[in-house]
């Protein structure tokens, strides 16, 4: 008799995956920005933003996550992302978290659900696809984040809360804006 390999692949979106922890911070009854949607923002009142077009019924901002032009300083209760901030090069992160906490009023959050760079591509070689090539750091984990706050962001955002470790390669970080 043959073996076979069977590999679990989730099929859960990412921001499917960490909603229940974000619940802890934000609701839909609040004001939030969540950038890069794909189509999926963490809750249907969310103003989303994306690169690309969304899915059909979704309200969607295109646009750059790097430059929120369209919005006032202090506007939102949150922003919220999930795998998006990893997408940008190391120089432009801290120029980026900036801006997504300029449009975070005082008290404000900053929720972020991104990928561990190793156990990302542990993940895609374990299920046999391809890693994406967005993803250029390979070192990219929670203490990049982290260090960019500490260097660059101290007297803007404080860490609230943590889980260094999600399924099935990922951390969230919860920033109040201070």
């Amino acid at each position: 008799m043959e073996h076979v390999r069977i590999v679990k692949i989730s099929t859960l979106s990412e921001t499917t995956r960490i909603k229940k922890e974000a619940l802890k911070f934000i609701d839909e009854s609040m004001n939030g920005l969540d950038i890069g949607t794909q189509g999926m923002p963490i809750f249907d009142s969310t103003i989303s933003m994306d690169l690309r077009n969304s899915k059909k019924g979704v309200v969607n901002l295109r646009g750059d996550a790097r430059n929120l032009k369209w919005f006032n300083d202090g506007v939102f209760d949150y922003v919220f992302s999930s795998h998006c901030f990893e997408d940008m090069r190391p120089e432009e992160k801290p120029a980026v978290l900036k801006e997504w906490a300029r449009v975070v009023q005082k008290g404000g959050y900053v929720l972020l659900y991104l990928p561990d760079e190793q156990a990302y591509r542990a993940y895609c070689k374990k299920a046999g696809t391809l890693n994406n090539a967005a993803h250029t750091d390979k070192n990219f984990s929670i203490n990049t984040v982290r260090d960019i706050v500490k260097e660059h962001c101290f007297n803007i955002l404080e860490e609230i809360y943590a889980i260094e470790k999600h399924e099935p390669y990922g951390f969230f970080l919860v920033y109040r804006k201070i």
